[in-house]
């Protein structure tokens, strides 16, 4: 039932499959991991030792943050997650803000995975794990030139009042997620 956090998140050292933070729309990054990264996910996964070869046998696959529109201030940190699923996909420019020149650091491993696909009415194939209802909402490059923040679709008449972080649900202040 999360929908906002003050500082960072960080999601690391977990062995569960999925992390349903399904509410969470906005990351304010008042305090950042390290200084400069507002959402972290780290080291989710569980290997096997007694294989010679590699081999997980858990851990992270899903993210499932499909509210997530908004982090005011920090980037993005998800290193060492063999097993998740789809965040290559994610348009992260569509929720981080240039203007605080947010650091991004993704290092992906060349584990095989077995990763569903975006459900096919995903805007631009972007999504946080497999399902219409876990497609990437767009609040930003979606919208039309005449929007100065954020929209909740194409046309003019969907820009959102100038305040509001992490989207709407129509054009003035009081509209604001």
């Amino acid at each position: 039932s999360i929908q906002e956090v003050g500082g960072y998140v960080l999601i690391a050292m977990n062995e569960a499959t999925n992390i349903p933070l399904v509410n969470l729309k906005l990351i304010r990054g008042q305090n950042l991991y390290e200084g400069q990264y507002a959402l972290l996910v780290m080291s989710n996964y569980n290997r096997n030792h007694s294989s010679a070869t590699l081999n997980y046998t858990g851990g992270l696959r899903q993210l499932q943050l499909s509210s997530l529109t908004e982090i005011l201030k920090g980037g993005v940190k998800m290193t060492h997650n063999p097993l998740l699923c789809n965040t290559e996909t994610i348009q992260w420019w569509d929720i981080l803000d240039k203007a605080s020149n947010p650091s991004m650091l993704f290092k992906t491993d060349t584990f095989a995975r077995n990763c569903d696909k975006c459900d096919p009415g995903c805007v631009n194939g972007s999504c946080w794990a497999a399902g219409p209802d876990q497609c990437q909402r767009f609040t930003k490059l979606q919208c039309a030139e005449q929007c100065s923040r954020r929209c909740r679709g194409p046309r003019p008449s969907d820009c959102c009042n100038e305040h509001c972080a992490a989207g709407c649900t129509g054009p003035k202040a009081t509209d604001c997620l």
